[in-house]
């Protein structure tokens, strides 16, 4: 059994929230990821959020429980899941960060079919800036 596990998530930034919290919850993730062995990227487009994670299902299924809590995500729905043959696609990063346009992200979230959702993310990480892990 393969044990690389995936899980793509969208959310909205809650109202009570500032954009800015964005810097610290790439900062901390970055430092958390790493030392749970969990990769990714969060794109954030001034109101959503859209992030994929990889990982063991163990650590990957924890960080889920903690951002389903986290006051600063409303609307929290999980697009994609499960295990996924290696490599990892995002080996380079704890947590990649990008910048994406206003509703791309709810182009993802609103797409209702997991081969659409997969190839608007695909379609998203060509048009974005990444920033990767210092």
């Amino acid at each position: 059994m393969n044990d690389l596990y995936m899980l793509m998530y969208t959310s909205l930034l809650a109202l009570d929230a500032s954009p800015s919290c964005v810097i610290d919850i790439v900062r901390r993730s970055r430092i958390n990821n790493h030392n749970r062995d969990i990769t990714g990227i969060l794109i954030f487009d001034g109101a959503a959020f859209c992030q994929y994670l990889e990982g063991s299902a163990e650590a990957v299924g924890a960080l889920m429980k903690k951002i389903l809590v986290d006051p600063r995500h409303t609307d929290v729905k999980i697009i994609l899941e499960g295990f996924v043959s290696p490599p990892r696609r995002f080996d380079d990063w704890s947590m990649a960060y990008g910048l994406a346009n206003n509703e791309t992200v709810a182009d993802i979230a609103e797409s209702g079919d997991r081969t659409v959702a997969q190839q608007r993310f695909a379609q998203l990480l060509s048009s974005i800036d990444r920033e990767p892990h210092p």
